[in-house]
């Protein structure tokens, strides 16, 4: 341990323990206080040297770090001189407590990274941004609210919370990417946003607690490995939205192997289906998918034109029949019409 880091560490030791008061002066790229409440110490952590001084962070007594003032922290190659620091502090189990102050718009890549000691997290509502790693491996903490303005978060930015049991995602989020919550072993529920579209690679992997899901109807791509390993998830339920489902998305453990009475809830012709035809697994129909005429697993424009003739009274197979009649009224016409019309539209009219 060097010079500047024993210097700090025997500082914050006689402050945490009370014993007397801190001795002034600057360490490095912090600073030791004795006047401002219980802050210890504290530097900058801007996103360059012309403005790094914009946003700043600083730890108290209580064990909280913060990270206050305007724009971005720095990105990775800067922070790294700066969090040093403060992960230097984690390593001793001082650090409890991590607020994002209003004001800060990016949580950088890494910068909290292996924070072990870290039992919570506020992030105010001006941050847009989670980079990637930036709560890796905080495995004490276990649970975070990540507020609506937060509309990115990269690959891995959670993975190896392995205490983490609750989530709230933000509404604004189109993507859930590769490894956010792998490996998050008592993840148990979680509420996908219904502004998410794609879930990506590796997402969910390893959430051997993760037991309850809802998948909504704007999800139309899951990938590769998503929920691999979730062996607590018996069932999902997959909207008819969902048209790709890529390899050992859900319903398998790491070895590859098929989870035991894992079921797909779905409707037919859809990928959904398919995914549990091509795997073997146990599939429960929720029925055809509304306004498809053609049962090809989609409404689309050649099922308007079935449904065209079937209003007007062509002569049309049994299957189209029976589907043209959406409102099952026993009749079929212009307020059928009008409803296939809305779903080949992208209406969301049952889920």
């Amino acid at each position: 341990m060097n010079k500047r880091a024993i210097s700090l560490m025997a500082a914050l030791t006689i402050a945490l323990s009370g014993a007397c008061a801190l001795p002034s002066g600057t360490f490095g790229n912090f600073d030791i206080k004795t006047s401002a409440a219980t802050v210890v110490a504290g530097g900058p952590c801007g996103e360059s040297e012309s403005c790094k001084n914009d946003v700043k962070w600083k730890f108290d007594t209580d064990g909280t770090l913060t990270i206050y003032g305007t724009g971005k922290m720095a990105e990775q190659s800067v922070l790294a001189t700066y969090s040093s620091d403060w992960k230097g502090f984690s390593k001793v189990g001082i650090i409890k407590k991590i607020v994002i102050e209003a004001g800060v718009t990016t949580i950088s890549g890494h910068a909290f990274e292996s924070c072990s000691s870290v039992e919570s997290v506020y992030i105010a509502n001006n941050v847009t941004k989670i980079s990637d790693s930036a709560f890796a491996y905080c495995s004490s903490l276990k649970t975070i609210i990540i507020p609506n303005s937060v509309t990115s978060i990269e690959s891995v930015a959670f993975s190896g919370c392995t205490n983490l049991s609750s989530v709230t995602l933000p509404n604004k989020i189109t993507s859930i990417e590769s490894g956010v919550f792998l490996d998050c072993k008592n993840l148990s529920t979680i509420t996908i946003p219904k502004s998410v579209k794609r879930i990506s690679y590796g997402a969910f992997n390893g959430c051997t607690k993760l037991s309850k899901l809802t998948i909504p109807s704007s999800v139309t791509s899951i990938v590769n490995d998503a929920f691999v390993n979730c062996t607590s998830l018996k069932s999902i339920t997959i909207p008819y939205t969902v048209t790709s489902i890529g390899e050992k998305a859900f319903g398998y453990d790491n070895n590859g192997n098929l989870i035991s009475d894992f079921k797909i809830v779905g409707y037919n012709y859809t990928a959904a289906n398919g995914y549990a035809t091509n795997n073997k697994i146990s599939f429960e129909s929720l029925g055809n998918v509304p306004g498809d005429l053609d049962r090809n697993g989609t409404a689309d424009i050649d099922d308007l034109m079935l449904m065209q003739k079937a209003a007007a009274g062509w002569k049309v197979n049994s299957t189209v029949k029976a589907a043209a009649d959406y409102n099952k009224d026993g009749s079929i016409d212009a307020d059928d019409l009008v409803m296939v019309q809305k779903l080949v539209a992208g209406w969301n009219l049952d889920q």
